[in-house]
């Protein structure tokens, strides 16, 4: 990505999309970057390669956290 790295795309996303689920797949993985990425809202970070098993428990892990964010909200609003 000429001029973005990875951590600029999750930034852009969670200004613009603040309620999104960001799972981060990386190349490069270090200590530092995964809680870079954690602290800027991703839900998840997986190292490359990349198995197939790993993005599917990912996206389902989010979409749970999705869920029970949305859960908690009505809950909210209804007390």
């Amino acid at each position: 990505m000429p001029g973005l790295d990875g951590m600029d795309v999750l930034k852009i996303i969670k200004e613009r999309w603040p309620d999104s689920e960001v799972v981060v797949i990386t190349g490069y993985p270090t200590i530092e970057s995964a809680k870079e990425a954690v602290r800027l809202g991703a839900c998840d970070y997986i190292a490359k390669p990349v198995a197939p098993d790993d993005v599917i428990k990912a996206a389902n892990d989010a979409m749970t956290h999705k869920r029970w964010a949305l859960r908690s909200a009505t809950n909210t609003a209804k007390s």
